[in-house]
């Protein structure tokens, strides 16, 4: 059950429980009431003589004035009901027109009057010693109500108090179960509810610790089906995502202070070929021209070789900062593309790569790019073809096309491509994928690094698959030709 229907249903038992309580009281009050009043107070028999006297003349001095009207035969009336000590009292048109009744009958009467209102029916009642017979008639054209009473203070004032004692002393008693029941019943739902969410809510806490205190490797089993559910699941699924997070960092990290050794490796390799060779000019181990002369070409071929690495090192820093200035603009791919493929023959050749361009797109293919940057993206993957090939010699292909509105260029090679657990880290900075190449030694492991970045900040995307060879895939957005072309004519 939710955390919503339990609070529903504990509100509802709160709102019930008490209803049914009332319900209760209300019945054993009334049970009690009528308990009393069957035992105390019934109709009168035939066989009481003072009572059914009173019956008789009320009934027939009613007779008698509803026919002939003679006020004197009230004063009658009265001295004869007195006799048998009853008093009356004469209402016509809700008028007192004559009584002689004391404190005590009106308390009768009210009483009486409570319990079975005048509804014009004859009514005879008793109570203890305690009698009252009501009758009504029409007399001279209005309506008049006869009440004939014989009480006694003893017995009127008992009734009364006996009444308000039993109401009292079983009040309040009920009163006092109620308000028991009712906190014990709230205490224990409120109870309830409230493990439902703080058992839960201490689970999420003990989780909390345990990550603030670099623990990442556990789970939080969470069984209910209720809202904690779900938070119980996104709370794992953020702890695996920041334990996957560390472990990337980590070996982000390792891979980083790898990179700088082998990168501090790679720079001091030619600084201390350089050291050697400047030492020997100096030393005039070099005497020959011919000699120095290829000493400087060496010297000149390491400082430019650091150059590149330095000037490839401070590139990434610029990209991964966002801090390098892209220049961007309207491109139509395929001229663009067989342009730099042209421009790039002769000096892939000259390494041993071929180079080909194959434009398999059906329209004119326009995008927003840095020309320059694009063509340090296709350098980079075509000097990773040259040195990770195997022979002498291999072949590269560029081949442009439209898929789903993007336009997708990709670079193959026909060497032996790399290890599959290498395809998803391939364009990580710091990363080399060495061990399924021939010639580890001869990457800095940027090149790929800065592809990635460049093709990013194009809104693009870049991947690699092992196809024959490695085949990376670069995707871009298309963009309007008529809007390319009159940017190119500006």
């Amino acid at each position: 059950m939710t955390i919503k229907k339990r609070l529903a249903v504990s509100n509802l038992l709160m709102l019930l429980i008490p209803a049914m309580l009332i319900l209760l009281i209300v019945g054993a009050t009334a049970g009690i009431v009528m308990l009393y009043y069957h035992g105390e107070i019934g109709e009168l028999g035939e066989n009481q003589e003072s009572v059914a006297l009173a019956r008789e003349l009320v009934g027939h001095y009613l007779q008698e004035q509803s026919e002939d009207p003679n006020p004197e035969e009230l004063s009658e009336l009265m001295d004869i009901m007195d006799g048998i000590e009853f008093h009356i009292q004469l209402v016509q048109n809700g008028v007192i027109v004559e009584s002689n009744l004391s404190q005590e009958d009106y308390d009768a009467i009210q009483w009486a009057s409570g319990i079975f209102p005048d509804t014009g029916e004859p009514l005879i009642l008793a109570a203890g010693k305690i009698a009252l017979v009501r009758d009504s008639a029409v007399i001279d054209g209005s309506h008049a109500t006869l009440i004939a009473v014989n009480s006694s203070v003893e017995e009127t004032g008992s009734l009364g108090l006996l009444l308000r004692q039993v109401f009292q002393r079983y009040f309040i008693l009920a009163l006092g179960v109620f308000l028991l029941v009712i906190s014990l019943s709230n205490a224990l739902l409120s109870s309830r509810v409230a493990r439902s969410v703080l058992a839960p809510l201490s689970r999420l806490g003990e989780g909390a610790r345990r990550i603030r205190d670099g623990e990442l490797n556990f789970s939080l089993d969470y069984d209910g089906d209720d809202e904690f559910g779900e938070v119980f699941r996104d709370f794992d699924a953020m702890r695996a995502r920041l334990e996957e997070s560390v472990q990337k960092q980590l070996r982000y990290e390792e891979e980083r202070r790898e990179f700088i050794a082998e990168m501090s490796h790679d720079l001091r390799t030619p600084l201390t070929a350089i050291r050697g060779y400047v030492e020997g000019l100096r030393d005039g181990v070099a005497a020959e021209p011919e000699k120095q002369a290829r000493y400087l070409e060496i010297i000149h071929r390491k400082v430019c070789s650091m150059d590149a690495l330095v000037d490839r090192l401070f590139l990434l820093s610029k990209l991964e900062t966002g801090h390098f200035p892209f220049r961007f603009e309207q491109v139509e791919l395929a001229p663009f593309l067989n342009q730099y493929v042209r421009s790039a023959r002769d000096e892939f050749g000259a390494k041993g790569q071929s180079l080909s361009f194959e434009n398999r797109a059906s329209s004119p293919l326009c995008s927003l790019l840095d020309p320059e940057q694009m063509r340090c993206v296709l350098g980079n993957l075509l000097e990773n073809s040259v040195k990770y090939r195997i022979g002498p010699a291999g072949s590269s292909r560029i081949t442009l096309w439209e898929e789903q509105g993007k336009a997708v260029i990709t670079v193959s090679d026909d060497g032996p491509g790399v290890a599959q657990s290498d395809i998803s880290r391939l364009f990580e900075s710091f990363y080399r994928g060495d061990k399924a190449r021939s010639n580890p030694g001869d990457g800095s492991g940027l090149g790929l690094a800065i592809a990635r970045r460049i093709i990013e900040a194009h809104h693009g995307k870049i991947s690699a698959e092992n196809r024959n060879g490695l085949t990376v895939r670069i995707e871009l957005q298309q963009e309007d030709r008529d809007e390319a072309n009159s940017d190119s004519g500006r």
